[in-house]
């Protein structure tokens, strides 16, 4: 039988279309390049990388709200399996994203997969779509912080090391004492992913 991270990445998370204008605000639909993310004044090459954000910005805070029923949910089309996945010039492969995203759900659930590797299918089948209710749980907490900035605060959105500081407090102390220029925004988001890495490694 498949193993349950195979069969969860291959699911497309969905989120609240209510935060379309947010994602589309801060990411570039449809991906590309390095460069044309900077063009476009773009924080995220991707709208998923925001998605993958929104996440962690929900799993580090320790909230988690469910989506309302009801309403009409929206995707990206792109399933998990290819978040990260890129022949872009300029980007590099990050799609060890996903196993970082899996363990990160798993640890946050009830879910025991020792339990689960001789579990018939629709036992694994019932995790996986559990494990996806979960990430879009923390997901659409993440975009309710953010929805919250873009509304009253939306030049805090215009810093890329504010994202960081975001997920790292103690980041956000020492740029306090700093005065941050436009100009000076010129870090790669990757730089970004690999310090959400190292969070979710020294908080494990």
């Amino acid at each position: 039988m498949e193993s349950i991270f195979n069969l969860w990445k291959t699911r497309v998370p969905q989120y609240n279309p209510e935060f379309q204008p947010l994602l589309e605000y801060l990411g570039r639909k449809g991906g590309g390049s390095e460069n044309d993310k900077e063009q476009q004044g773009k924080t995220f090459s991707n709208l998923y990388e925001v998605y993958i954000y929104a996440f962690f910005l929900g799993l580090y805070n320790g909230e988690r709200v469910e989506i309302d029923k009801g309403v009409e949910k929206k995707n990206f089309g792109q399933p998990i399996e290819y978040w990260g996945k890129t022949k872009a010039i300029g980007r590099k492969d990050f799609s060890d994203i996903q196993e970082y995203l899996f363990a990160a759900v798993v640890a946050k659930s009830d879910i025991d997969l020792v339990k689960l590797e001789n579990a018939n299918s629709s036992k694994v089948e019932s995790a996986v779509r559990k494990l996806i209710r979960e990430m879009e749980a923390f997901a659409n907490a993440g975009f309710i912080f953010l929805q919250d900035l873009y509304d009253n605060n939306r030049n805090f959105l215009y810093f890329k090391e504010n994202f960081v500081s975001l997920i790292l407090p103690e980041i956000q102390e020492d740029e306090e004492e700093k005065k941050v220029e436009p100009d000076s925004v010129v870090a790669p988001m990757e730089d970004v992913d690999n310090l959400n890495k190292s969070a979710h490694d020294s908080r494990n």
